[in-house]
């Protein structure tokens, strides 16, 4: 890919994602909205991540990161080192969006 086509790809993303967190947040999202972009990352995409990127996401220690991933039935990770995020972010708790986010949305 060229620079400019990734800088592009970057900016449009960083824009259809905080569009899709406005509308979630405003409660302007129907639910046929959220089923199919839900669906769209579960079948097109399948974010990675690391221990160390979903502990810094969540401002959790890696400790707790692997708990949730043992405690938890998570697919095997790709490479030893990448977990799905959408299977991940099933089960965490509640109270690290309010850390994450600040508030109880």
């Amino acid at each position: 890919m060229s620079e400019k086509f990734e800088q592009v790809a970057r900016e449009a993303l960083s824009e259809m994602f905080d569009f899709l967190a406005y509308k979630v947040r405003n409660g302007a999202m129907t639910l046929e909205e959220m089923d199919s972009v839900m669906r769209l990352f579960s079948e097109c995409s399948s974010p990675k991540a690391t221990v160390r990127e979903l502990s810094r996401f969540y401002g959790q220690t890696e400790d707790n990161i692997r708990h949730i991933i043992h405690r938890n039935m998570m697919p095997k990770p790709v490479r030893k080192v990448y977990y799905d995020f959408l299977s991940f972010c099933r089960f965490v708790p509640k109270r690290w969006h309010i850390r994450r986010t600040g508030t109880k949305d």
